[in-house]
C-alpha cells in the first residue's frame, strides 16, 4: 500500500458506503485500500486487539507525481503500538492514539 488515509470513525451500524477524497497529487497506479475495524476491548495484552479487515483494489489514473511513503502489509503493526496495546477500562482513556503510519497529506 502506498498511501495511508484515515477515514473518520462511524458509529452507524447500517452504513453501506463511505465517501472520501483521493488527494489530487496521488500518483497513478494500483493501490490496495485496506479498511480496518480494530476492537480494543481485549487489548490490555499484546495480541489482544482484534482486527476486522476488508480490502478493495483501486486504480488511480492521471499524471500527478506525489510521493506517498510505502507501507508493508503484513508488517505495518508490531502489536505494541499505543493504540493496539491499551487498557480501555482503567484508568479511563482520555486520549487515544490511532495505530499506523502517518497520514500522507500530499
Amino acid at each position: 500500500m502506498e498511501m495511508w488515509q484515515r477515514i473518520p470513525n462511524t458509529q452507524k451500524l447500517d452504513q453501506q458506503t463511505f465517501t472520501f477524497k483521493i488527494l489530487s497529487n496521488t500518483p497513478a497506479g494500483n493501490y490496495l485500500l485496506r479498511i480496518e475495524h480494530i476492537a480494543v476491548h481485549g487489548a490490555s495484552t499484546v495480541g489482544g486487539a482484534q482486527f476486522y479487515i476488508s480490502c478493495a483494489q483501486l486504480t488511480i489514473t492521471g499524471s500527478d507525481s506525489g510521493s506517498p511513503a510505502k507501507v508493508s502489509i503484513p508488517g505495518v503493526y508490531t502489536g505494541t503500538e499505543p493504540g493496539l496495546l491499551i487498557n480501555i477500562y482503567w484508568p479511563p482513556v482520555t486520549n487515544y492514539t490511532l495505530p499506523g503510519p502517518a497520514v500522507w497529506t500530499g
